[in-house]
């Protein structure tokens, strides 16, 4: 029997390559987490932040659970059939896109409940951040093909630049001097909305077509991604829970202060 020890050497470099970029990746998106979490502290001030948590926080909970797992299924039959990626993303995100209808129609109704000590305004604009469901479909999913398919220069770019853009968002707020948490988070929904282009374009060049949805590869992608999402949801919650709690029972300041002792073990939440 004749080993290939050449194809076994360049199949280890690629493997440490691989994962040395994910690692680089990873603490690009701690140090970026650190940042925009010191940064929205001084901008915005204990009770600012505090308003800026509790508008984000139950939302994004909320839309992270509206994908139904079907990011987890993107990635595993993207691995299994790199030719049907294209498929398989178009079926993802016509499910999520659906499901966020329901979920956000839901947390539409209980965000009153979720921030019921929180100010007025912030219960509108918490209602108005739940189209980061929908933000969630077209911006997030499309990674997901290029980590299943080992594809891993695009995928970490693609989970680098929405936290660039936060950044990007606070210093803007910055230089405004006037920043109200509202329009800043706001603000951060409108420029992730805005990376659907980028994203698109980048996944037609790499990926596979056609990117039409295809209703004989859902039922099997559900099944694959709600077990996913349950296992998943204790860890959503250990994230936003404590935060979500706080904005029903006490006022944005104390909120604030718990969000900035927090934020360095937070720093690499998505999209935070």
């Amino acid at each position: 029997m004749r080993v290939d020890f050449g194809s076994q050497t360049t199949g280890r470099r690629s493997l440490i390559a691989d994962t040395a970029l994910n690692a680089a990746a990873n603490i690009m998106l701690a140090g970026l987490g650190m940042a925009s979490g010191a940064l929205a502290a001084r901008l915005l001030g204990p009770r600012g932040r505090g308003e800026l948590a509790a508008i984000q926080a139950a939302p994004s909970f909320i839309g992270g659970l509206a994908m139904l797992g079907t990011h987890d299924a993107v990635a595993y039959y993207s691995a299994r059939s790199p030719a049907e990626a294209g498929r398989y993303l178009g079926s993802a995100m016509a499910i999520a896109l659906v499901s966020s209808l329901f979920f956000m129609a839901g947390g539409y109704v209980l965000m009153p409940l979720i921030l019921n000590a929180q100010a007025p305004e912030i219960v509108g604009a918490g209602r108005w951040y739940l189209l980061i469901a929908p933000v969630y479909a077209m911006v997030g999913l499309p990674r997901y093909p290029f980590q299943g398919r080992r594809d891993f220069v695009p995928w970490n770019v693609m989970r680098i630049a929405p936290n660039i853009l936060w950044i990007a968002v606070l210093m803007l707020a910055w230089a405004w001097s006037h920043a109200i948490p509202s329009l800043v988070a706001i603000a951060n929904l409108g420029a992730m909305a805005l990376l659907t282009i980028p994203f698109a374009l980048l996944t037609a060049a790499r990926i596979p077509g056609p990117f039409w949805p295809d209703p004989h590869k859902m039922p099997s992608m559900l099944r694959y991604g709600l077990p996913c999402m349950a296992t998943m949801a204790p860890q959503s919650l250990n994230l936003w829970l404590d935060q979500m709690l706080m904005a029903a029972l006490l006022p944005a300041r104390q909120l604030g202060l718990y969000v900035v002792a927090v934020a360095w073990s937070g720093s690499v939440r998505w999209p935070q």
